[in-house]
């Protein structure tokens, strides 16, 4: 999730319950508006709870995915250093073999 939908997210959070004061200030607030507004309210707590599920399950991949670049790249690393053996031992260049 980005920057940007939290940021919308949380605009949303904050105009409803702004608008909330707003109304119970003004005492022009009856039940069902106040009802059906934390409805409103306690959806959106669920969705913003539900993204952040999301972004730490985001972020475990994430970080498998960087152990797993890490691997390979030692083990290219490791094949390079092999590859240079074999070539150092059989007189040829890096070079020479192609590279």
């Amino acid at each position: 999730m980005t920057a940007g939908n939290w940021i919308a997210t949380a605009a949303v959070l904050v105009s409803t319950l702004s608008l909330l004061i707003t109304v119970s200030r003004n005492g022009k607030t009856d039940t069902a508006q106040m009802a059906a507004l934390m409805v409103k309210l306690e959806h959106l707590s669920e969705a913003v709870t539900e993204i952040k599920l999301n972004m730490r399950r985001y972020d475990e991949a994430l970080e498998k995915h960087l152990e797993r670049i890490v691997q390979v790249e030692q083990s290219a690393k490791s094949a390079h250093r092999r590859i240079d053996t074999i070539q150092s031992a059989s007189g040829r260049s890096h070079k020479e073999g192609g590279q």
